[in-house]
């Protein structure tokens, strides 16, 4: 009787321990799905109807725009690549244009 007691308990700590890992996992995979899922169907609003027939252009920012750098002197610091302004000046003359920063 004490054997099958003692293997009842032993049973019932790694099933908690089970139901909890899963718990919190449910938990923390919704918190992830409500930063992976779009939060809306349209990502970008409509554009006014004079504009209708301009393309979007998205721009990822960081590595395409700017960069970083880091020294052991100064830390991290930011740069805007050489000809980004004329770049983005030129392309909205043409495109509407978004930026995005994409995180990995």
């Amino acid at each position: 009787k004490f054997k099958a007691m003692a293997y009842s308990e032993t049973v019932k700590v790694p099933a908690a321990a089970i139901d909890l890992y899963l718990d919190v996992r449910s938990q923390i995979e919704d918190q992830i799905q409500g930063f992976v899922e779009p939060s809306s169907e349209k990502l970008l609003p409509d554009l006014p109807p004079q504009e209708q027939h301009v393309f979007t252009i998205v721009l990822d920012l960081n590595e395409t725009l700017v960069y970083s750098d880091w020294k052991r002197e100064r830390g991290w610091r930011t740069f805007k690549r050489p000809g980004v302004d004329a770049f983005l000046e030129h392309l909205a003359k043409f495109y509407e244009v978004v930026v995005c920063i994409l995180i990995n």
